[in-house]
């Protein structure tokens, strides 16, 4: 490590003035609210973000919905970037778990008995990804 030039830090810390707190805090509760709202409202249409990832996500979102409390077009911009972005990485979660699914039954788990504790049967779990593996190999 060099010590003959002088640190310079990357980031700093930043604290707003005492008297732009109110208005900050209150700002971003209104966002969450916002943003929970959305996310109840579109999640039914959780697949849909997931197969259409062309743009940015606030664009996404605004062809289903506008602001439910109308604030400023700005801040429902990003407001429904976030609400977008939650969504399309919940989606690629979702085709995830989708992919796994199919090997996720009982004969993995063994149960407890009185000669041995519970655990994985790991030779039909290394089984089963392997197969996963392969037919995702040749689907591509």
């Amino acid at each position: 490590m060099r010590t003959s030039r002088p640190h310079q830090p990357l980031t700093y810390d930043v604290r707003l003035p005492d008297e732009a707190q109110a208005d900050a805090l209150r700002l971003l509760d209104a966002s969450k609210a916002v943003v929970n709202q959305a996310l109840t409202l579109l999640w039914p249409d959780l697949d849909e973000f997931g197969r259409e990832r062309v743009g940015p996500a606030w664009k996404q979102v605004g062809k289903y919905m506008g602001s439910p409390q109308y604030h400023g077009d700005r801040q429902w911009r990003c407001e429904s970037e976030t609400v977008g972005r939650i969504l399309r990485q919940q989606a690629e979660r979702k085709k995830a778990f989708e992919l796994v699914q199919p090997i996720l039954s009982d004969g993995f788990i063994r149960p407890k008995t009185e000669k041995r504790p519970a655990g994985k049967n790991r030779p039909a779990i290394k089984e089963a990804v392997t197969s996963l593996q392969k037919s995702l190999e040749e689907d591509e």
